[in-house]
């Protein structure tokens, strides 16, 4: 049975009757989603669900969850509250309270990189179910007048978290390998992963975790939250600012905490390659260049922004170089990461960049192959073109010559005797 024919909460049943309780939690919680789909489906189209089955499921979750850090909320308990919140909103104050009060204490947000307003784009809200959207509105309502602190930071990911689980879909994504100093993972030096940012067309103005993936981790310091504000300041930021979506896709065991400033490049850029392109998908000057000069799938990002578009140096460095050595990834660095790049007992390919632009470039490079396909395509369309041309060209001087030959024939008909009696 595949998600294809039928519903989400059909393939949960499935999953929990024919896999170990670990196994089940981690297709749940997992990449799959499993769990958060399940809620959002009950929240939209049947809310009795989430009073029966779904809360006693996410009980058992975080009974057989792994062992993770704690937390007031976990990700089974966010995902649940969520969607009872969106399936009867009147009576759902305290479960939105909590879900703001975990963004707001998560050091995944900033500031700087939610400029408001605390409120829906407008945009991409044709997915939800009439009867859905109407208690979405009701509960978007309620969030200016929930008790407690309010900040436009955790009111606008409270808007963003909402929409997702009202199944408001997201839109073209950005992917970068980045490397990380530290591991949990012990006899090993650094680790990789890979960014992902998103678009959510009908999200609030900013940049955001996505909820639907982040809510286990944490910034154990401020400077990731202030990494986030430069990298939206210098890429984000402008004139119809969109919402933004992040994640963190680890190669080894995903860790529970994030720390530190030397993400800011990779939020940089790719912000930039996302946002190079119009919200309306037509054919632009930006997005041919996205076609054809993209970022490079087996390069590694690390840096700190600095003033205006300068790159500092971080820490860690012999490490995540050791780290993109071992899975052959090349790795873009600031320049006043050279030094420890000469006592890495084995190197990376590294380019070292002291400025945005620069290591921009360095991420870089031509699609050979779509162009190569493109200039296939268009010779193919000239060479047809041109034998189209002959055959038309041949066929008109075919008739012209039949023509000229009635036309002799004529005249001979008319001027001798012989052949004309």
């Amino acid at each position: 049975m595949t998600e294809t024919g039928s519903t989400h909460r059909t393939v949960l049943d499935s999953v929990l009757r024919e896999s170990t309780p670990q196994g089940a939690v981690h297709e749940l919680l997992g990449e799959r989603r499993l769990w958060w789909e399940s809620c959002s489906e009950a929240a939209r189209v049947d809310p009795a669900w989430l009073a029966g089955p779904g809360e006693a499921l996410a009980d058992w979750i975080d009974v057989n969850a792994p062992d993770r850090e704690p937390t007031a909320l976990t990700p089974a308990r966010h995902a649940y509250l969520l969607a009872r919140a969106l399936a009867s909103p009147p009576d759902q104050d305290e479960a939105l309270v909590s879900v703001r009060t975990l963004w707001a204490g998560s050091g995944l947000l900033s500031a700087n990189a939610a400029p408001g307003p605390v409120q829906p784009s407008g945009r991409g809200l044709a997915a939800v179910p009439e009867a859905a959207a109407a208690r979405l509105e009701a509960v978007l309502e309620r969030i200016p007048h929930l008790p407690g602190e309010t900040a436009p930071a955790p009111d606008s990911m409270l808007v963003a978290t909402l929409l997702l689980m009202a199944g408001c879909e997201t839109g073209r994504r950005v992917q970068l390998p980045v490397v990380f100093g530290e591991t949990e993972r012990s006899g090993e030096a650094g680790a990789t992963g890979v960014l992902e940012l998103c678009e959510f067309p009908a999200g609030p103005p900013g940049l955001y975790p996505d909820p639907r993936y982040m809510s286990g981790l944490r910034g154990s310091d401020g400077q990731f939250a202030s990494a986030l504000g430069r990298a939206w300041a210098v890429a984000g930021r402008g004139p119809g600012a969109r919402c933004v979506l992040w994640r963190l896709v680890f190669t080894d065991r995903s860790p529970t905490r994030v720390e530190g400033p030397s993400l800011g490049v990779a939020f940089a850029l790719g912000l930039r390659e996302l946002l190079r392109y119009p919200q309306r998908r037509r054919p632009s000057a930006a997005w041919l260049r996205g076609v054809f000069h993209g970022l490079r799938p087996r390069t590694a990002v690390t840096g700190a922004l600095g003033h205006g578009e300068r790159l500092d140096g971080v820490s860690g460095m012999e490490d995540k170089l050791l780290a993109a050595r071992r899975k052959g990834l090349r790795l873009v660095a600031p320049v006043a990461n050279r030094p420890d790049a000469a006592h890495a007992p084995e190197p990376a390919d590294v380019m070292f960049a002291e400025t945005l632009r620069q290591a921009d470039r360095y991420a870089r490079r031509f699609r050979t192959g779509r162009l190569a396909t493109v200039v296939a395509l268009v010779l193919a369309v000239v060479a047809s073109g041109v034998v189209v041309q002959y055959r038309e060209a041949t066929a008109r001087e075919r008739m012209a010559e039949a023509h000229r030959l009635a036309e002799v024939s004529g005249e001979l008909l008319s001027t001798d005797v012989a052949l004309a009696g």
